[in-house]
């Protein structure tokens, strides 16, 4: 198996700003068959090699923490809060199936978690909700730590598809406007 790890470029993401707070969905499949199958979406990373960041796991089996799950890695070591995982089994994911992974971090540190098979309607409700009491904090441009998000490979095969940011930052001076076609 390869394992891949894939933070967005600086230039894809509001001209190289961190990446703080915001929503990351993507549709996934675990491929493989190992009997751990899991596959991660990375909500933000700082992209060094012992990274600190928060991840999103979706997993055929509960470990270590659930189907769906919350990691913070810190200095390259993960943990898995027990408030920030649900346990779905014997009802949980299914290897070969298509599903949309939605995560929210919104206000910073907050984190809001769901998934849904691919095609049917998303669910209204978050499966899993948490709040880090001790968040990474978000850095400036000239701190020369760079939040990313992305993909994140496990030792198992997988898909993404799909593949969407959404900033939380504010947009200043926006203008909307429609124009009437004739004779409507």
């Amino acid at each position: 198996y390869k394992l891949l790890n894939y933070t967005c470029p600086a230039a894809n993401l509001n001209g190289g700003e961190d990446f703080c707070g915001g929503m990351v969905q993507s549709d996934v499949r675990i491929d493989g068959n190992a009997s751990n199958g899991d596959i991660s979406i990375v909500l933000r990373s700082d992209g060094t090699p012992q990274p600190d960041g928060y991840w999103v796991i979706l997993s055929v089996d509960p470990a270590p923490a659930g189907n769906l799950m919350l990691q913070k890695n810190t200095a390259g070591n993960p943990a898995w809060p027990a408030a920030g995982a649900v346990t779905l089994t014997p009802n949980g994911p299914l290897f070969g199936t298509w599903y949309t992974v939605k995560v929210l971090e919104q206000p910073l540190g907050t984190f809001r978690i769901k998934y849904w098979q691919r095609g049917q309607p998303e669910p209204t409700g978050w499966m899993v909700t948490y709040t880090d009491p001790s968040p990474f904090p978000c850095g400036t441009a000239g701190d020369g730590i760079a939040w990313r998000p992305g993909i994140s490979g496990h030792n198992d095969l997988m898909s993404y598809d799909n593949f969407k940011v959404f900033s939380a930052a504010s947009v200043t001076g926006a203008q909307i406007w429609d124009t009437i076609p004739a004779g409507v």
